[in-house]
């Protein structure tokens, strides 16, 4: 008896999982379709942006793209933690990337999506640290965007080109 108890479990699991149709979503394959336009080098947040995404989608070296991949940024600096004696002690970048997809051989836009996130980081009285700070947080925030926009691009193309 219990034996056929283990048996049945062990089959429906297995008859479950077979069931279920698991593809993953970064294939090879998803990124070829996708030709990223380098922005303008005096914008060196958004260049930035574009080579991290570039590393991450480095398989996109063939030339039968059927997408391009604009990218627009908005950035902000703020300060965040002001002293009484106006001495600010923290300080935060935000950008807001707006990307579109289009087809190639046409202007047909066929999704405009958006990343957005933000970073802080201390600053102290050396103005050398304070540049190396931000550098490292808008750095790090570059990265953060492309991985979005890389899961974004995939998602687009499991969930459209079905």
């Amino acid at each position: 008896m219990l034996f056929k108890k283990k048996f049945l479990i062990v089959f429906f699991i297995s008859a479950f999982s077979l069931s279920c149709t698991f593809e993953p979503l970064y294939s090879e394959k998803f990124l070829l379709e996708y030709e990223i336009i380098e922005p303008s080098k005096s914008n060196k947040e958004l260049h930035e942006i574009f080579r991290n995404l570039n590393n991450l989608t480095s398989i996109n070296k063939s030339g039968d793209n059927q997408y391009t991949v604009e990218l627009e940024s908005q950035n902000r600096f703020d300060d965040i933690d002001v002293r009484e004696d106006e001495k600010v002690m923290r300080a935060g970048v935000s950008t807001t990337v707006i990307f579109k997809i289009r087809e190639k051989n046409s202007n047909k836009i066929l999704f405009t999506g958006q990343s957005i996130g933000s970073n802080a980081f201390n600053r102290i009285s050396e103005p050398y640290s304070n540049e190396t700070a931000k550098n490292d947080a808008v750095s790090k925030l570059s990265m953060t965007i492309a991985y979005d926009i890389r899961n974004q691009l995939a998602l687009y193309s499991k969930k459209f080109k079905k």
